[in-house]
């Protein structure tokens, strides 16, 4: 009996590592990205976008799907909307570099909006 509850509790802790550790890691998330200098940071449900040519401004998160096939948290979509615009996030678990620092992030992001953005997301 102890055998069975200790296997059923591994299983649970497995689940729980490969399931839910990964999709909630994109909770709170620094990005930015060169050419032109852009950020965006991601919260939990708001997120704040800016440029070189415009302050920071506060998109509500509209959406997050995780790509099929994947373990969640591997490749997520963001889809950001604030009044008069609307910002697509592609979150990539993939070791990224910003080429000025040669930092090593853990993730990398293709933002779209009027232009396509690539940057490195920590």
């Amino acid at each position: 009996m102890k055998a069975a509850n200790l296997m059923r509790s591994f299983f649970v802790l497995c689940a729980f590592v490969f399931f839910i550790v990964p999709a909630l890691s994109h909770a709170k998330m620094k990005c930015g990205g060169q050419e032109p200098f852009w950020s965006l940071d991601l919260d939990a449900k708001k997120a704040a976008y800016s440029d070189v040519e415009t302050e920071k401004s506060q998109y509500e998160i509209v959406s997050v799907k995780d790509a099929a096939g994947l373990k969640p948290g591997i490749v997520q979509v963001y889809q950001l909307k604030k009044k008069d615009a609307v910002l697509n996030a592609v979150v990539q678990k993939q070791k990224c570099s910003d080429d000025m620092s040669d930092k090593i992030y853990p993730y990398e992001i293709t933002l779209i909006s009027q232009q396509v953005m690539y940057g490195c997301c920590e």
